[in-house]
């Protein structure tokens, strides 16, 4: 079974067609890149996986999973339940995924209250043990700063 299948994914948006024919998949242990020339959909592609395409898009496929399960509709509330446990993506660019105007200990424990329905106080103390596992030094500490303050690769 496929980690992530997707075959024949169409994507359009105002009527026009922006993916066409999108197919391939990721076995368990294996590593794929969405390599091409910008603008060429490899951004619009991962949204779609992670449910997050615009709106007014109207998506297509013939097979569309992960883990042999059927993803949900573009904008169902379903991908809650989908998003930060069963599929997730690392942006590009550090610097810009995450918000510049809240501190790492709120971005983080956001994703485990929502996720795994923790606590405030359990939602810090994992995202100090996650900092700690990442090796980042002072976690506990770390977690009032701002993004501005780690480096690219602390925030990657």
């Amino acid at each position: 079974m496929s980690v992530v299948a997707i075959e024949h994914l169409q994507l359009a948006l105002s009527g026009n067609q922006v993916l066409r024919e999108v197919s391939f998949s990721l076995e368990e242990g294996e590593c794929r890149a969405l390599v091409g020339e910008s603008g060429s959909g490899k951004s619009l592609t991962a949204m779609c996986l992670l449910g997050l395409a615009p709106p007014n898009a109207v998506l297509n496929a013939e097979q569309f999973s992960v883990m042999g399960q059927p993803l949900p509709a573009q904008g169902h509330r379903d991908w809650r339940g989908w998003r930060g446990r069963r599929i997730a993506m690392i942006f590009q660019n550090p610097m810009t995924a995450l918000s510049p105007t809240r501190t790492i200990g709120a971005q983080l424990s956001e994703c485990f209250r929502l996720h795994r329905n923790m606590d405030r106080r359990q939602a810090r103390a994992e995202s100090a043990a996650l900092l700690e596992r990442l090796a980042i030094p002072r976690a506990e500490q770390r977690l009032s700063q701002y993004p501005f303050e780690f480096s690219g690769g602390m925030l990657q």
